[in-house]
């Protein structure tokens, strides 16, 4: 096996896609943005999908399934 062709992995803190999920994790304990879920939650979900698919389109390198 190869070691020098192991990909280079970043931090975690370093990731879109991990701020995007903790703050969506986070927000709906702020009371405000829990009665907007509540009474839009198909806003929500899909402005959260289109986010995800945002970044996914600007993320650099290739998605597998192993």
């Amino acid at each position: 096996m190869d070691v020098s062709a192991a990909p280079v992995t970043k931090p975690i803190w370093q990731s879109k896609t991990f701020w995007v999920a903790a703050v969506t994790t986070f927000a709906p304990f702020f009371p405000p943005v829990a009665v907007f879920i509540a009474a839009n939650p198909w806003v929500v979900t899909s402005g959260l999908g289109t986010v995800f698919f945002a970044l996914r389109l600007v993320s650099h390198g290739k998605v597998t399934i192993s």
